[in-house]
């Protein structure tokens, strides 16, 4: 896990050099929509309510106006916030291919791609997009956790708990990632088609599935 480890660190080098840049951002677009939001409704009725008409994300909600009120509303701490989040999801990436029998260097290449890619850069400056990055790293810990308990023999009940509960936190924080059950899904029928196999496919699509309702 070293080399990965370090890739996944080296993330954090276009903050550094780019911090005064950084320093300048400021509240801006979906950011003050959700200020409004949060300070002209009752606070439960924001959290269930659907964002512009896009999507339902209260899990986002409630850590992101807690992250804020942390913050003391500084947006610079918020961006932070943003790139150890970064960091966390490219640490479990090459956590989870190395667990897949990824060669080091190739997981660390990996890493690093994600981690310095100039597709990034929207959603490490616009704390909006935390979800995206909430969403991607729940995603990545429900794999981790599914790793574990395939490689369990017995029944692991706890760690079955824990996975539906990060499938269903991935989607409560982007809409967009309702799908991640499926993919999950498809994961575990790769790896058997056991009894066991069916009901941890029922249990990640089951999250997916009651989001979605809620949209209709």
């Amino acid at each position: 896990m070293k080399w990965p480890r370090i890739a996944a660190l080296v993330s954090l080098v276009p903050l550094l050099i780019f911090w005064k840049d950084f320093q300048q951002l400021f509240f801006f677009h979906d950011d003050w929509e959700l200020l409004n939001g949060y300070s002209t409704l009752p606070f439960l009725r924001w959290l269930a309510q659907p964002f512009l008409g896009e999507g339902i994300l209260p899990l986002f909600k409630l850590l992101w106006i807690a992250a804020l009120h942390a913050a003391g509303g500084g947006y610079m701490a918020m961006i932070v916030l943003l790139w150890l989040t970064h960091v966390a999801i490219a640490l479990s990436f090459g956590y989870l291919l190395l667990r897949m029998e990824t060669p080091p260097l190739a997981a660390s290449f990996a890493v690093l791609m994600f981690g310095l890619t100039w597709t990034n850069q929207e959603t490490l400056m616009w704390s909006m997009q935390w979800s995206a990055q909430l969403a991607l790293l729940f995603f990545f810990a429900a794999w981790w956790l599914l790793i574990l308990i395939l490689e369990t023999p017995a029944p692991a009940s706890g760690l079955t708990c824990l996975y539906t509960l990060s499938v269903l936190a991935s989607g409560l924080c982007s809409s967009r990632n309702m799908t991640g059950g499926a993919v999950l899904a498809v994961f575990i029928l790769l790896s058997g088609t056991s009894r066991r196999h069916w009901l941890l496919c029922g249990l990640s699509l089951l999250p997916g599935a009651q989001i979605g309702r809620a949209h209709v």
